[in-house]
């Protein structure tokens, strides 16, 4: 995608995101490839400079985390604008693993909008694997076992811990819940994918933010839970020892 180095426009260094996809690749996470490019629209120049950015999709997916087969999940978590009949005025609800059923059975339609499936599985209407992760997250009795057979959360808490090094507010379990892709291999744990790192090194929150902790109630009690606090200490961990040093 063709994209500017801030957000709606340039920032000032126009190296952010190449510096935010590096700490990205030190810290063992997914992370894009980019190249600089000018555009001209009818002879003008728009924006002084821009990203030639990759974006994520099944083969890139598959080229992080293996996978190959037709049931092969993705999604792309995002916001879910629902505007008003003035098409100016929205509701954004953002995405969450909290657990929304009617009649004992999950809403699909209140995941649908947030967990958007990409296309290739033949389908838009399978949501079993967010329906598994859901019912793992909010078991009360036991947020360890079953999820850490169907998520790779040693990967997630690391995802986060990125975030929260770059001060990237705009991204789930921050302050908003969106810009990341859910990978979900057929037979396979799931993971993360960064996308979307506008508001990073000095363009987003500052270095008094807490470590943890966001707009996700369900992934919040995550982080006081030992196991994965510990997983979250040890990507901060290397990130000091590593891109930070």
């Amino acid at each position: 995608v063709f994209g500017s180095t801030g957000n709606g426009g340039n920032e000032s260094t126009g190296m952010r995101g190449d510096v935010s996809a590096w700490i990205g690749a030190e810290m063992g996470i997914p992370y894009l490839h980019s190249h600089f490019m000018r555009l001209y629209r009818n002879g003008t120049s728009f924006r002084p400079i821009l990203y030639d950015l990759e974006q994520p999709n099944r083969d890139y997916a598959r080229s992080w985390f293996g996978g190959n087969d037709p049931t092969d999940d993705l999604y792309k978590i995002a916001v879910w604008f629902e505007f008003q009949d003035d098409n100016n005025s929205f509701q954004a609800t953002s995405a969450t693993l909290e657990r929304f059923v009617s009649g004992g059975a999950y809403k699909l339609g209140r995941y649908r909008w947030n967990w958007q499936q990409r296309p290739g599985t033949g389908t838009s209407n399978n949501y079993t694997n967010i329906f598994n992760l859901a019912a793992a997250a909010n078991n009360t009795s036991d947020r360890v076992t079953r999820l850490m057979n169907l998520a790779d959360m040693e990967q997630w808490m690391r995802v986060f811990a990125y975030n929260r090094v770059l001060g990237n507010w705009d991204a789930w379990t921050f302050n908003v819940g969106q810009n990341m892709f859910l990978y979900v291999p057929a037979g396979g744990r799931a993971s993360l994918i960064p996308w979307d790192i506008d508001f990073v090194l000095g363009d987003g929150n500052g270095t008094t933010d807490a470590l943890w902790g966001g707009q996700d109630p369900v992934l919040n009690q995550f982080f006081s839970l030992p196991v994965y606090r510990r997983m979250l200490w040890r990507a901060f961990q290397d990130a000091v020892n590593g891109p930070m040093r």
